[in-house]
């Protein structure tokens, strides 16, 4: 049977120990064992077996190994069927050649199962040493004596009777078992660091002693070298035995006899004896078949017909006694064979442990045969971090191109698969310091950018397999969960899929697959499409990547990714180095520097027209030229953007700052005007001509800052100037108890904007109210104070807030910036403000035509008091501006206009009488 193969670190269920019902067993392949048929010595000792070695699984490493469909197409597209195929040659059990074949070499899922794999490697490493200095059998010779009972253990867990062959194949191997543990226990080399000798001799196959018992049960019933039950399995075996070779020879020789007779007649072609249906017979003719003596039975015929096989009456009886001889033996060999069945199944659970021993045994001196022969050293692994170095080897070869520069490979054991000698492919230098995530590689084609990356990934497969890798020491990497790859063409007939969209549907995987740990490959990323388009999948997806996975390696022509490395720390470029004298690569990876593709020069050595390249060769001089250009002018506009931001982040500052100190001037005048109206009719002349001289000062402040350009500071300090005159003014009328009045009924609201009389009226907040108690706040002066110490505002809070936030639009000639103000009417009037833009002195006429724009002009004109109306026309080509100003030189309302130095050109400013 065929021994079915396992996954790495899979365990067999151990079976269960033989009860009483479970005793009767079974006879045959697929048939129930019947108690009645064994001798009273095999039945009294199947019921008092009982499982007496009942260590746990095999010690090492546990569970199996379970790929991603990401992963499985990654191994695929690194050919590590190949690299598993070379290193299977070196297997020197079939079972262990078949497992490595069929891509099932133990994978370590942790670091620490890694490491554990790699002394084992070592341990196996020393120990061939010492047997080599000490002239001993290898252990590849022991191994070699073993077979695969894998099909034989799960016959037993099923409970089914095992034949002779079976049970002398289990006990070959179990002998074989017992050499190899006592040659390890002898060989181990003292010097070995006891870790490392561990690892090993933890899967040592020791026996027990219901093992070795079983041994000596099966080497007394059964031939080893013959796999048959002996004679000696049992007294009656023996004596039917002797009596079936009496009988037979008996039977035989009268059949020959009757035979010369029919043969002297005629009757038979040849004096022979043959056998029909397990019975002797001769052979006769048809036609004269009758002349047998009566009784005589037909067993068979010919297929012409013309011959009949016959058991001649004389000797039907001896013949029915061998029949029954022969039965007799069949099933006294059932009854031994059910009984070593029975003892073998007691030892179920140590012969699944011993099994899995010789495997692992065997894979480890498979990975120690091929480290030797490949000249290979022990890596060092780590964990992923980012103070750890991901990749530090020097002199690393790919182990598939390493091949043919070495010796041949055993194909079988004691058999030698040749190669076609080649030379020692050039050795390269992995190096990817710590906190780097993305290492994007360029250079030109057949340069080795594919082949170095895939060096990597193979490498660091192998170091997780426990595998020793070609390079030089030290050699040192980190331990990735995955490796994860698009490499190739990935178009696909069958599934319509094209380069790029293969390309994609690989990357999508690799996505959804990849994590902190993973080490991830991409080759060519964003070719197959647009350059521009793939240039900018690739950036996005490295960035991604960069993020996501533990080490991503890229390569690519897209010049735009090795700008990455500039602007972030954890990407580097790196480049395959190109001889120009020679015009050829040196394979040689210069980390820390970018390549160029040289396209042009790899196409000359292949043997491309000249003319051909030539013409090539002025179009990229004439591109590069057009790519300068294109570049002067993008920094130029980039200065430009730059500069005009600046300009428009202090507009916009300029503008807070002006509406902020506009409204406040706005409100405090409007406050003292309406408080001015409530004098009573016996207020003195003083206080009448101090408001008229406030509100002259006012206008005249404001005519000064339309007619002027002047910078914001300055209109500052007028404006601060103004406000504490307005506060001089304001202490003067509450000294004389002018405007000091609570209206009946009013009562002080939470956040009400009131007046302050002691602290000369200024404005104030009301924050909170408690028991007649009013806590204000002004400025950053909080005040509590009782409800008779404040008085309202002309306004209340929501009017103020409306006058802030309105949308109207206001602007102070000379000065940028525009002020929303949707009560309008309560900011200025055109007689108080007469050059302060408002909605109802604008009229926008851009993009009009100059007629429709003069009759716009004429009623918008026709509607207007006296002051100053703005009028929007634009800048454009100035013939809309210059339509306007025509137009108003012939309106004898207007007194004078001028171009607004704010607008840049585009408004104009009119003074109607």
């Amino acid at each position: 049977m065929q021994a079915k193969a396992l996954g790495f670190g899979q365990q067999r269920t151990p079976a269960r120990g033989i009860g009483k019902d479970e005793a009767a067993g079974k006879v045959t392949n697929g048939q129930k064992i019947s108690r009645t048929t064994l001798p009273p010595c095999a039945v009294k000792d199947a019921e008092n077996l009982k499982p007496s070695h009942t260590t746990g699984p095999a010690v090492g490493l546990q569970g199996s190994t379970r790929h991603t469909e990401a992963e499985l197409d990654a191994l695929e597209m690194l050919q590590w069927d190949k690299v598993c195929n070379q290193v299977a040659c070196f297997s020197s059990t079939p079972f262990g050649r078949d497992k490595i074949n069929q891509g099932q070499m133990p994978i370590g899922r942790t670091l620490q199962e890694s490491i554990f794999l790699l002394d084992q490697t070592e341990a196996a490493v020393r120990i061939n040493e010492e047997l080599a200095s000490q002239s001993h059998a290898t252990i590849a010779d022991i191994l070699a004596k073993t077979e695969n009972i894998d099909g034989i253990l799960r016959m037993l867990e099923e409970k089914l009777t095992l034949q002779a062959a079976d049970l002398a194949a289990v006990t070959r191997t179990m002998k074989a078992a017992e050499e190899l543990s006592l040659t390890l226990e002898k060989c181990m080399p003292s010097s070995t660091d006891s870790k490392v000798s561990t690892s090993l001799m933890c899967v040592s196959p020791r026996l027990s002693d219901a093992d070795r018992d079983l041994i000596d049960s099966v080497e007394k019933c059964i031939s080893l070298d013959g796999n048959f039950v002996k004679d000696e399995a049992s007294e009656s075996l023996g004596e039917v035995r002797f009596h079936i070779k009496d009988l037979n020879s008996r039977i035989k020789d009268e059949m020959e006899s009757i035979a010369r007779e029919m043969y002297t007649a005629g009757a038979a072609d040849r004096a022979k004896v043959s056998i029909r249906r397990g019975r002797l017979c001769i052979a006769v003719k048809a036609s004269r078949h009758a002349e047998l003596p009566g009784g005589s039975v037909v067993l068979d015929r010919s297929s012409s017909g013309l011959t009949y096989f016959a058991e001649p009456v004389s000797l039907l009886p001896l013949n029915n006694k061998l029949v029954d001889l022969k039965f007799q033996e069949q099933e006294i060999v059932k009854d031994v064979l059910s009984y070593l069945s029975i003892k073998a199944m007691s030892c179920q659970s140590s012969l699944n442990e011993m099994f899995l021993n010789l495997e692992s045994l065997d894979l480890a001196f498979t990975r120690a045969g091929h480290a030797v022969w490949m000249g290979a050293v022990k890596p060092v692994l780590v964990e992923v971090d980012k103070r750890n170095i991901l990749f530090d080897m020097k002199n690393a070869m790919h182990p598939l191109l390493v091949e043919g520069s070495l010796p041949s490979l055993p194909s079988t054991h004691g058999s030698i698969r040749t190669a076609k000698p080649r030379s020692s492919p050039t050795p390269i230098t992995l190096e990817v310091p710590s906190g780097i995530h993305t290492v994007i590689m360029t250079g030109p084609n057949t340069g080795g950018k594919t082949a170095s990356i895939k060096t990597a990934a193979i490498l660091a497969m192998m170091a997780k397999c426990g595998l020793f890798i070609p390079a030089s020491q030290p050699a040192r990497l980190a331990w990735f969960d995955q490796v994860l790859a698009d490499i190739g063409d990935s178009q696909s007939l069958e599934q319509s899929l094209s380069t790029f969209s293969g390309h994609v549907r690989k990357l999508i995987g690799i996505m959804r697959a990849s994590t902190c740990a993973s080490l991830v490959l991409l080759d060519e990323l964003g070719s197959g499409t647009d350059p521009t388009e793939g240039s900018a999948l690739a950036t996005a997806t490295i960035e991604k990547l960069n993020r996501r996975a533990a080490l991503t390696l890229v390569t690519t022509h897209h010049a735009e990714l090795k700008d990455i490395a500039a602007r972030d720390p954890e990407v580097m470029n790196a480049a395959v180095e190109f001889d120009l004298s020679t015009l050829k690569p040196t394979y040689r990876i210069l980390w820390g520097t970018t390549g160029d593709s040289m396209a042009l020069q790899v196409a000359r050595t292949v043997g491309l027209k000249e003319e051909i390249l030539v013409e090539a060769e002025d179009l990229l001089k004439r591109r590069k030229l057009q790519g300068e250009e294109t570049q002067s002018e993008y920094e130029s506009l980039k200065e430009q953007l730059e500069s005009s931001k600046a300009m428009q982040r202090e507009a916009e500052t300029f503008l807070k700052k002006s509406k902020i100190e506009h409204s406040r001037l706005s409100s405090e005048y409007r406050n003292l005007k309406e408080r001015a109206s409530l004098l009573d009719e016996v207020a003195d002349a003083d206080a009448l001509e101090e408001e008229k001289e406030m509100k002259e000062l006012v206008e005249s402040t404001i005519l000064e800052l339309n007619e002027s350009s002047i910078s914001f500071d300055a209109a500052l300090a007028i404006l601060e100037e103004l406000e504490e005159h307005a506060m001089t003014m304001a202490k003067s009328y509450m000294e004389k108890g002018y405007g000091i009045q609570r209206p009946e009924g009013w009562m002080p609201q939470v956040g009400q904007m009131v007046l302050v009389p002691k602290l000369g009226y200024v404005s104030a907040v009301i924050r909170s109210i408690s028991n007649g108690s009013l806590m204000v706040e002004a400025g950053h002066l909080k005040l509590a104070l009782s409800e008779e110490e404040v008085c309202p505002t002309v306004q209340d809070e929501e009017d103020t807030r409306k006058e802030i936030e309105g949308t109207g639009s206001y602007r102070i000639p000379g000065i940028e910036g525009t002020v929303d103000s949707e009560k309008n009417e309560s900011v200025a009037s055109m007689k108080d403000f007469p050059s302060v833009q408002l909605k109802r002195n604008t009229l926008d006429i851009r993009g009009k035509r100059a007629e429709d724009a003069e009759m716009l002009l004429d009623d918008f004109l026709s509607r207007s008091g006296k002051g100053a109306v703005f009028i929007v026309h634009g800048v454009g080509t100035g013939k809309l501006m210059r339509s306007v100003h025509a137009f108003l030189k012939g309106r004898p309302e207007v007194e004078r206009f001028q171009v607004d130095k704010t607008s840049a050109g585009g408004c104009t400013v009119a003074f109607v009488k």
